[in-house]
């Protein structure tokens, strides 16, 4: 029972750690930036810049904007500025977080001269990908399907010789290639070239993270479980640079970065899909590095000693031997349903995941993104018009009679923006969503320059100077989220002799643990919930023991099947749906629709509006938590009925516990 334990407990305790310490307050250090010019001027101007910006910056001068666009493409520089046009060179399909860090320090040079700065992006982000993440999703896609075929070919075909082994990591990685790609190119149509070196990097990723893996577990066991998670997703991605740039991360990540595999693979995602492959031979010689440690472990683990006939295997208890048919054929046959059925969730995985979150995130476009125009009479209908004539369906304008009015709804979150044309203030909750505090500034500010009118901003609701992107509330949202679920998985597979009563004694005293360390994290160390610690506890809580509950309540009722269920509803689908991520006016409607029904979008969302909204409109969120948490107590009575009754139980069906009980395992890890 404790050791089982240590996975919800490895999940609330590591993950959330090194995402918030990665990410949650990114600044520049030793990013490198250039004056163009030859001479004494461009000198100068770089020697008192690096002077005036210390270890932030790394301020070079190159001779021509050539060279500058040239330093651009290879991704050596983050930006140049020409001091003779004002112009600034950026390449922000490199790094668009990077391209504005560079924008901001040269716009306030270009300020000190009284010039008006000019943008040039050398190397821009499509249309079909704004924000430039929908590579991460490809990539992690292809990690999740190397991790999750070794594991339940490990666990559900233990005996399975490594030459077999190797040629289902193959055929992984031929389906981690092909799925994401058709996802991104044909159904979202994100990307439109560079489709053999996108496929052969996404293979590659699925084969060596896969044999890393199935090297480890072949020699120490269950455990290589969370050292291949720890070191592909929860060191690997932030130091990827893929979601912050590199060079505005701490120190011990931009260390991590060309070593580990992930960064690799994204990184080389990028300089395939951007910068038509330059400079990509070091991530192909750290994929190559971590490939050979892997046939390295799987070598070793032909050198241990064989277990002693009869001996418990090392997932013993996951699967049940009992009715191994005694005739070979029939035994071969029955390995290969099993093997079938058990390479279901690295298939599931690799269709959902990239169809999910790149459905979300690719393209952020305001849709029904609901502003207000602050006043009465004529000069304000004919304001709302104008705005309605441009916008479309991509503004819903109403009229709001007063400032305290507009403020209100704010924070509520009933209203993106209000603009009052009558002295140019401009009011909005950035804590609500920066993309959409930034679409609603850029909307009015074009509405006050028509009118000839200066934009003051009022943040109503800002976020905190410790959490300027806003997303340290997601990461202890998924610490919670995964304790609870991995809580009810193990309790529910791992410990089948454990009572109902003993299962929910469990996953209660592991979600109090659970929000007792996410609210260390959110309070103490990482200083994000602005004075709520209390009140954000008890929603932590909330999230961790609902997802155990429908997890361990659907698991009673259908088995370990409900563990694909699970990781839809509460994970896939309800994070990009919660509106942490993306706002959901940005998103497809579907979001929007998904977002009031599904129990981790509206705990996501509670969290958010305690910490900075004081709690204003959390009625509902409360309210579908709670009748989630009635569904899976209901289930747990309905199966807990049907055993006493004597009825078919899922949880003791030898044939499905055979095929599926190593997925929920692997998929409680690559959660």
């Amino acid at each position: 029972m404790l050791g089982v334990l240590v996975l919800p407990l490895f999940f609330l305790v590591a993950l959330p750690a090194v995402y918030l310490g990665a990410l949650h307050q990114p600044a520049p250090h030793d990013m490198r930036v250039a004056v163009i010019g030859s001479g004494t001027p461009a000198g100068n101007l770089a020697t008192g810049l690096a002077a005036q910006v210390g270890d932030s910056f790394e301020v070079e001068t190159l001779g021509t904007v050539e060279q500058a666009r040239s330093a651009l493409r290879h991704l050596e520089i983050r930006a140049a500025y020409d001091p003779a046009t004002a112009t600034v060179y950026v390449a922000s399909a490199g790094s668009a977080a990077g391209a504005n860090a560079a924008e901001q320090l040269f716009t306030k040079v270009a300020a000190q001269t009284d010039k008006t700065l000019t943008i040039e992006d050398v190397v821009p982000l499509p249309a079909s990908d704004r924000i430039g993440v929908s590579l991460i999703f490809l990539g992690l896609a292809a990690v999740v399907a190397g991790f999750l075929t070794a594991t339940v070919l490990n666990v559900a075909v233990p005996g399975l010789s490594i030459r077999r082994e190797l040629g289902y990591l193959a055929g992984a990685a031929v389906a981690a290639a092909v799925i994401p790609m058709f996802t991104a190119y044909c159904v979202y149509g994100v990307f439109d070239s560079a489709i053999l070196g996108t496929g052969a990097l996404l293979a590659a990723i699925c084969f060596v993270t896969g044999v890393f893996h199935a090297g480890g577990i072949r020699l120490i066991g269950p455990a290589m479980v969370m050292v291949t998670v720890f070191f592909t997703v929860i060191l690997g991605v932030p130091a990827s640079g893929a979601a912050v740039p590199r060079d505005m991360l701490p120190d011990f990540f931009d260390w991590l970065n060309p070593l580990l595999s992930t960064p690799a693979a994204l990184d080389g995602l990028r300089r395939v899909l951007y910068f038509d492959g330059t400079g990509i031979g070091r991530n192909v010689v750290t994929l190559a590095m971590w490939a050979l440690i892997g046939f390295g472990l799987l070598a070793l683990s032909t050198l241990k000693s064989p277990k002693p006939e009869g001996a418990p295997g090392p997932f013993a208890g996951l699967t049940d031997d009992s009715e191994t048919p005694l005739d070979p054929a029939a035994a071969k046959l029955k390995q290969r349903r099993v093997t079938a059925g058990v390479l279901v969730m690295p298939l599931f995985f690799v269709i959902v995941l990239p169809l999910s979150f790149i459905g979300a995130l690719h393209s952020p476009t305001p849709y029904h993104l609901k502003v207000a125009v602050i006043g009465s009479g004529e000069p304000a209908t004919t304001m709302i018009k104008a705005i309605e004539a441009r916008a479309g369906d991509g503004l819903d304008v109403s009229r709001v009679d007063t400032v305290a009015e507009a403020q209100r709804k704010l924070k509520n979150l009933d209203l993106r923006g209000a603009y009052d044309p009558a002295t140019g203030d401009l009011y909005l909750a950035s804590a609500g969503g920066t993309q959409a505090s930034a679409t609603v500034t850029s909307v009015f500010t074009t509405v006050a320059q028509a009118s000839k009118a200066t934009v003051t901003t009022h943040d109503v609701a800002p976020l905190s100077a410790h959490d300027p992107l806003g997303t340290s509330l997601l990461y202890v949202g998924i610490g919670a989220i995964l304790a609870g679920f991995t809580t009810g998985i193990v309790v529910s597979i791992a410990v089948p002799g454990l009572g109902t009563a003993g299962k929910l004694a469990t996953l209660v005293v592991m979600s109090a643990v659970a929000a007792g360390v996410e609210t260390l994290y959110g309070w103490v160390a990482f200083d994000a919930f602005d004075g709520q610690a209390g009140p954000a506890a008890l929603m932590l809580f909330g999230l961790a023991l609902v997802s155990g509950l429908l997890t361990i309540g659907g698991i009673r009722v259908i088995g370990p099947a409900m563990v694909l269920v699970s990781i839809l509803v509460l994970i896939l689908l309800g994070v990009p749906a919660s509106g942490l991520v993306v706002p959901l006016d940005l998103t497809p409607p579907f979001y929007g629709i998904v977002h009031n029904v599904l129990p981790t979008a509206s705990g996501l969302d509670g969290l958010r509006r305690i910490v900075y909204f004081d709690g204003h409109g959390i009625g509902g969120d409360v309210l579908t938590m709670a009748l989630w948490a009635l569904g899976g107590l209901g289930l747990l009575v309905l199966g807990h009925w049907r055993h006493d009754k004597g009825s078919d139980d899922a949880m003791h069906d030898a044939e499905l516990l055979e095929d599926t009980a190593a997925a929920a395992t692997a998929a409680a890890a690559a959660g």
